[in-house]
């Protein structure tokens, strides 16, 4: 298909990165929220659930700031790079070339992140249930999807995301189904709230999960394409992400409420997702089999969006930053040619022995952190500093986040094993602010 297209006149950079600029509300609120709601953060939400209610609390809360701040923060970039593709280019009108290379690192080693987490969560779903090694599963969704999107970029995205948030509601009718005919509940059980102590959950989950959730919408390459497509008026991307948010906690609420009927109705101990546990408990095999394609769907959707982002990423902030050749048909053949890269690395780090998916999440909270506060600087104050500290501050927020969050392999002190999350997410958060603050005060 790259082949065949490499000629192709009728597709445009604009067109295929950003689709014409022209999404408008309503496909812009289905594009954002299916960019947001991934299948295993859906099943992860039971999960959280199940655990306790405050475990659930410091899982959906982030997850839903994570979409109602950005609402205020980005038609400001919008306003200030009408005409731009990706976020790292952003930074780089805000601060220079030094902060753009850093942000498309950071971005980079997210999308890569997100593909490892997205095909580690649905193949602790799917490996059971058909009896399918998880790398073969990977592979096969991943080839799918990128055969699809291949041809029309974004739009073929803007296409998959609708089927996704279709399938996400017909999921919530089952599971108010499921609920209709369990009620009511046996009162034969204390819930788990009673069992946990709430601030060691916000430190040890809350703090890394808030950062690396709060961080998705500037770090995630889909999302950072996205708020360039969505210039149809000026109000389109705010509301875009307002309707998101409000997507979002639905189907996280009724998702979640999964692990909360698990704890009542299904009397042994399991391991796994508790839609999983309930599936197998009240559907026939072939209703399972159904739900799973459903879910692989949901999948596929989410690998579209990011292959199309992983081009309109790489394309720009590397081909067009490098090449003389900047011709429309040049940069939408190295989109399609480097769609596959970050893919083929999150695929491989997916099928790795030991990979889960609060690895991976710990892992994010690091990449992420990094580059919340240099958005908020670029977007509020980037008059205020050079573009020199803040690449510093990113690149030491990456590297000293990373030390510290694995320090327990090599460090066995029973305060550092245990805080090594936390404490690796704090400081990748806090690190360019400190740089900022430095560089304010010798000024």
């Amino acid at each position: 298909m790259v082949y065949r297209a490499r000629g192709e006149t009728s597709v445009t950079t604009e067109s295929f990165l950003v689709a014409n600029r022209n999404v408008g509300l309503y496909l812009g609120v289905v594009t954002t929220a299916a960019c947001w709601i991934q299948a295993p953060a859906l099943l992860a939400s039971g999960s959280f659930a199940f655990t306790s209610g405050y475990h659930f609390l410091v899982f959906w809360i982030p997850n839903v700031l994570a979409l109602i701040i950005p609402a205020f923060l980005l038609p400001k970039m919008q306003e200030r790079l009408p005409k731009g593709f990706t976020l790292p280019e952003f930074m780089g009108a805000s601060f220079g070339g030094s902060v753009r290379s850093v942000a498309f690192v950071l971005q980079f080693l997210s999308l890569i992140g997100i593909v490892a987490f997205t095909l580690t969560g649905i193949s602790q779903w799917l490996e059971p249930l058909v009896t399918v090694p998880a790398s073969t599963i990977a592979i096969v969704l991943v080839s799918c999807s990128s055969l699809w999107v291949l041809t029309f970029g974004i739009k073929s995205a803007l296409v998959t995301d609708t089927i996704k948030i279709l399938f996400i509601g017909i999921g919530l009718a089952l599971v108010f189904s499921l609920w209709w005919t369990q009620s009511p509940l046996p009162q034969n059980e204390v819930h788990a709230w009673n069992k946990v102590d709430p601030w060691s959950v916000i430190w040890l989950t809350g703090i890394p999960l808030a950062i690396a959730l709060v961080g998705g919408p500037f770090t995630n390459p889909d999302l950072g394409e996205r708020i360039f497509a969505l210039a149809k008026s000026p109000t389109t991307l705010q509301k875009s992400y307002l309707g998101a948010a409000a997507l979002f906690g639905i189907a996280t609420l009724g998702f979640g409420s999964l692990g909360f009927l698990a704890y009542y109705v299904i009397p042994e101990k399991f391991t796994g997702f508790p839609a999983f546990a309930l599936m197998k408990q009240f559907a026939s095999y072939e209703v399972q089999l159904l739900i799973s394609v459903g879910i692989a769907i949901i999948l596929m959707a989410a690998l579209g969006s990011y292959i199309a982002s992983a081009g309109d990423l790489i394309a720009i902030e590397v081909y067009r930053r490098a090449s003389s050749r900047t011709s429309d048909a040049s940069i939408v053949l190295a989109s399609r040619v480097s769609m596959m890269i970050p893919l083929i690395a999150g695929t491989f780090l997916a099928t790795l022995p030991g990979v889960s998916v609060p690895k991976l999440l710990e892992s994010l909270a690091v990449v992420r952190g990094g580059m919340i506060i240099p958005v908020l600087i670029a977007v509020l104050r980037p008059q205020s500093v050079a573009g020199a500290p803040i690449a510093i501050g990113m690149a030491c927020a990456l590297l000293g986040g990373v030390g510290i969050t694995y320090s327990s392999f090599v460090i066995t002190e029973p305060y550092m094993v245990q805080n090594a999350r936390p404490l690796g997410a704090l400081f990748a958060l806090l690190c360019p602010l400190v740089f900022w603050v430095a560089y304010r005060r010798k000024k």
